[in-house]
């Protein structure tokens, strides 16, 4: 457990930098913004909704990576967003970064394999969600977090929540390869397109605010 004491102690000193403690505090107000809100619903059945405000909790997640709060945890929710406001390119390399600083968290994985799916990459999604259940099921914190979450929503855990959307690209895409040919050919010829589209975001669209 040497290397975890590595890691706080070095984000403690940090903390003694201005501008990092300005961009952790900017990234606080950003996750805030974005988390989702936990709703009962009449029959008892419980659900999430996400917030509005995307945009807004993006700029500050910015300002946290200018300031030089470099952690996985910021370039997660900024994909988050942008993967909401249909930035999937950007959602995607934000992931990606978010995965090369801490491989070990099977949600990221997951929420790539999902954003792969929209851009019809599907035997990318296939191998994050396979990356996904495997990494749910070993003993952190992290997958302790997860595994209350999902549960809330009616699942017994993370892990099967990751197996179930595997399930549905299965049903859904991979398994078109091997009955149609040529509905496999018009899935390839859609990702090819999309592909020749790649949606990036325009900082300067978004209105500043910080």
């Amino acid at each position: 457990m040497n290397w975890i004491k590595k890691i706080f102690r070095r984000r403690a000193e940090r903390m003694n930098d201005s501008d990092f403690f300005e961009g952790y505090e900017a990234f606080i107000t950003g996750k805030q913004l974005r988390e989702p809100e936990i709703i009962t619903l009449p029959s008892g059945e419980v659900n999430y909704k996400l917030r509005e405000n995307e945009e807004e909790a993006i700029q500050y997640f910015d300002k946290a990576i200018e300031k030089g709060y470099i952690e996985s945890d910021v370039f997660t929710f900024r994909a988050m967003c942008l993967d909401r406001l249909g930035y999937y390119f950007d959602a995607i390399d934000d992931y990606n970064k978010s995965i090369n600083l801490d491989p070990q968290k099977a949600n990221i994985y997951a929420a790539r394999a999902i954003i792969k799916c929209s851009i019809s990459d599907y035997e990318g999604s296939e191998s994050d969600i396979h990356i996904a259940i495997q990494l749910s099921k070993w003993e952190n914190e992290n997958n302790k977090y997860w595994n209350k979450w999902w549960q809330k929503v009616g699942y017994s855990s993370a892990t099967q929540y990751y197996e179930e959307h595997l399930t549905f690209l299965n049903r859904c895409y991979l398994n078109e390869r091997n009955c149609n040919s040529e509905k496999w050919k018009e899935m390839l010829e859609e990702k090819e397109r999309k592909n020749l589209i790649l949606i990036r975001r325009d900082k300067s669209s978004l209105n500043t605010l910080l």
